[in-house]
C-alpha cells in the first residue's frame, strides 16, 4: 500500500485530493496538513510513501518545506502540486529536492500517475513543462555565454536573485558554502554588482527570475 500525505492550505482542496487518492487501488491518504509546520510533523509521524505539497501555503512556501520534510522523512518522495507553471518554480522545486511537479490544471489521472512514478523512485514533470524548463535552461546558458559566466556561476546568481542565503545555495547545488562564496565573488566581479539589490537586477536582466514559457 502506497501512503500519501496531502499538504495544501485549503481544506476543500485537500478533501478533493484525498478522495481522488483513496479511490485508487493501492493508494491511501494517511494525513493532511495546511502549513509547513503541520506538514513536517505529519511526515515525521507517518513516514508516507509520497507527500503532495502545494507551492503556496498561505504564510508559508511549499518549496521551503521540501528540505524540512526530506530531513524528517528521508524515504519519502515529494511531489509538488501547484497553480504555477512557470519554469522558475519547477526548477526551484527540483533543486530543493522535489521528485516531481504537477500543475493543478492537469487531469486527475496525471496526478495519480505522478504519485505512482515518484513512489517507484522515478521523477515526474509533464512533457509540456519539461520542454519549457529545457528551453529556459538553454536560454540561460546562451545568456551566460554573453556575460562570460560559468554554468555554476549562473546557478549561484539565479539563487542569489531569488533570495537564497549562501548556506541554502550550497545545499541546493550540493557544494560547500566556501565554494558558493568563491562563485559569488567571481560573478559579482564579472557583472559589476556591488550589492544584493544589484545582483537581483542582473538576474532579472538575464531573465533568470521570471522566464516565460
Amino acid at each position: 500500500m502506497l501512503t500519501v500525505l496531502v499538504v495544501d492550505d485549503h481544506r476543500v482542496v485537500r478533501a478533493g485530493i484525498r478522495r481522488l487518492i483513496d479511490a485508487e487501488d493501492g493508494l491511501r491518504t494517511v494525513a493532511e496538513a495546511g502549513t509547513v509546520a503541520e506538514a513536517v510533523a505529519a511526515a515525521r509521524e507517518h513516514q508516507p510513501t509520497v507527500v503532495i505539497v502545494d507551492v503556496s501555503l498561505g504564510a508559508g512556501n511549499g518549496i521551503d518545506a521540501i528540505p524540512a520534510i526530506a530531513e524528517v522523512a528521508p524515504g519519502t518522495a515529494i511531489l509538488i502540486l501547484s497553480m504555477e507553471e512557470e519554469p522558475t518554480y519547477v526548477m526551484r522545486s527540483l533543486e530543493a529536492g522535489a521528485h516531481g511537479y504537477v500543475p493543478k490544471s492537469s487531469a486527475d489521472g496525471e496526478l495519480i500517475e505522478a504519485v505512482r512514478v515518484v513512489a517507484a523512485g522515478g521523477r515526474y514533470v509533464p512533457n509540456v513543462i519539461a520542454i519549457r524548463v529545457a528551453d529556459a535552461r538553454a536560454e540561460a546558458a546562451r545568456k551566460s555565454e554573453r556575460t562570460n559566466l560559468s554554468r555554476r556561476e549562473l546557478d549561484v546568481l539565479r539563487l542569489l536573485g531569488l533570495g537564497y542565503s549562501n548556506k541554502e545555495i550550497a545545499s541546493a547545488l550540493f557544494i560547500t558554502v566556501r565554494t558558493v562564496e568563491s562563485h559569488r565573488a567571481h560573478l559579482m566581479q564579472k557583472t559589476g554588482a556591488r550589492s544584493r539589490a544589484e545582483v537581483v537586477r542582473v538576474a532579472m536582466e538575464l531573465g533568470l527570475l521570471e522566464v516565460r514559457g
